[in-house]
């Protein structure tokens, strides 16, 4: 049911995008949001559920899981946007834009 119901949030915001002109870029699931300093770029190989919080052992930054994940998301649609290089080739990235 969960994933039905996103299904049609999705199918909902690709038509009202493309009826209002406006870009959607789709990230993929399997894109590490969460697990990939949005500072320096360090990928952590692993991090569980519960961990809400972490340390970069690349450069010390501090993340909230969440923050990271939304920052990282952002800079992946931008790149896709834009069309440039950057973190191509993580499992997941589609650049399917509707416009």
């Amino acid at each position: 049911v969960t994933d039905a119901s996103f299904g049609e949030f999705a199918r909902l915001l690709e038509y009202k995008c493309a009826e209002r002109g406006r870009s959607l870029v789709k990230i993929g699931r399997f894109y590490p949001s969460s697990k990939t300093c949005s500072v320096c770029g360090h990928r952590l190989d692993a991090l569980s559920l519960s961990v809400r919080s972490w340390d970069c052992p690349s450069c010390g930054v501090h993340h909230d899981r969440d923050v990271n994940a939304a920052r990282n998301i952002l800079a992946e649609g931008k790149r896709i946007l834009s069309n440039t290089e950057g973190t191509a080739g993580h499992a997941g990235t589609v650049a399917a834009v509707v416009a």
